[in-house]
């Protein structure tokens, strides 16, 4: 059977397009796979689909972020996949996940539903009235606030499959904390010890007031010094020197070093630091 799907263009679209290609892809294949209608054999209502994570030819990765930004943009929605999917009940076995399309702003799959007189709905090329129209703008406008609000939680991915989160639990978490919040919390799971359930600790974690707050990683010597001095500047007219194996400030007649592998390299340094009179980093 014959079908087509349009493509709605605008600025929305564009910005996708060029600013997260994998995601407009994506999106396109979805909107081609996506049911039009109802009853068919596999069990698929409208505008769902099953994916798999080679498609489009992307990597593995590329697929997961691509599927969650569309997911974070709410273009898409995911029903179900291999781990949270219950025993089919028409027989059909299936592999992927199952995707539902919830929005026509860039693809309008012309879905066909008898509930619904044609006569019911403006098309797209009709004008809208006044008052309709504005309201379309002002919830577009807010839907495009809420975006920046949120923030990306792509970068999440890996670390949402790696603690078993479930689709209920990343949407819980998407849907009411920021993308730096968020970051807290995960950085204080990993660097927790014996925890048996990461998922629970997390949401744990995002609902304190005053979170434990996870340690600072240590920087390397070298990272350390190159992070908060730059090489050939004075510091309280100590000029510092800077090389792969050790730091240096000379005054006049006046030249200390520490090597960088010394141990208790910060309390020589610092030590370095007050001879000169220079402040010791606040971290």
């Amino acid at each position: 059977m014959q079908r087509f799907i349009k493509f709605i263009p605008s600025e929305e679209a564009t910005w996708l397009r060029d600013t997260h290609p994998n995601a407009f892809l994506l999106l396109q294949v979805i909107a081609e796979r996506a049911r039009r209608i109802s009853g068919h054999p596999d069990g698929l209502e409208i505008g769902e689909c099953y994916m798999g994570d080679l498609c489009c030819g992307f990597s593995e990765q590329n697929y997961r972020t691509a599927k969650l930004r569309l997911v974070d943009m709410k273009y898409v929605k995911i029903c179900e996949t291999n781990r949270t999917r219950k025993k089919s009940t028409t027989g059909i076995t299936t592999k992927g996940t199952k995707i539902k399309l919830i929005s026509s702003a860039i693809w309008d799959i012309n879905i066909e539903n008898d509930n619904v007189s044609p006569n019911d709905c403006l098309t797209t090329d009709q004008r809208l009235p006044n008052d309709e129209q504005e309201r379309t703008r002002k919830n577009k406008n807010e839907k495009e606030e809420q975006q920046q609000v949120r923030g990306d939680f792509s970068k999440f991915q890996e670390d949402f499959e790696k603690f078993n989160f479930i689709l209920s639990d990343i949407e819980w978490v998407m849907q009411n904390y920021t993308p730096e919040r968020t970051q807290m919390a995960l950085d204080y799971v990993k660097q927790s010890q014996g925890i048996d359930n990461p998922v629970a600790v997390t949401k744990w974690h995002l609902k304190q007031e005053n979170p434990p707050l996870p340690k600072k990683k240590k920087l390397p010597p070298r990272e350390y010094v190159q992070k908060y001095f730059t090489k050939y500047e004075k510091y309280n007219d100590a000029v510092c020197f800077i090389d792969d194996d050790c730091v240096a400030f000379e005054r006049g007649m006046n030249n200390h070093f520490v090597k960088f592998k010394e141990h208790g390299f910060i309390d020589q340094f610092h030590g370095l630091l007050r001879k000169f009179g220079i402040p010791i980093p606040k971290e």
